[in-house]
């Protein structure tokens, strides 16, 4: 509860505007209210549940070169953990075969 949980936006690379959909804006020129849809499932998808409504950061996603830091950002704390760098928080399950692993 109350951190960030970051969402990265893809889509096959089969699709036929693949190589003419680069942000979100352009998914939406050729898949209309995508945008729309997306942010209010953000906002709604744990309320079935019985939890509140998402708060989030931004109702538009971030540039894909923001997607492409994040994921950067995150694996290489990902590998540090498995790698036993650094402490693993104390809600957060790491098999055992993987702490202290190099590869």
């Amino acid at each position: 509860e109350g951190e960030t949980d970051h969402k990265i936006i893809v889509i096959r690379q089969d699709d036929p505007h693949f190589h003419s959909i680069r942000t979100v804006r352009d998914l939406d020129k050729f898949y209309p209210h995508t945008l729309s849809r997306l942010v209010d499932w953000l906002k709604n998808y744990k309320t079935s549940d019985g939890k509140p409504q998402n708060s989030l950061t931004h109702d538009e996603p971030t540039s894909p070169e923001e997607a492409v830091r994040v994921i950067d950002e995150v694996s290489e704390f990902y590998k540090r953990l498995i790698q036993g760098d650094v402490e693993a928080p104390s809600d957060y399950y790491l098999p055992a075969t993987h702490q202290g692993r190099t590869n």
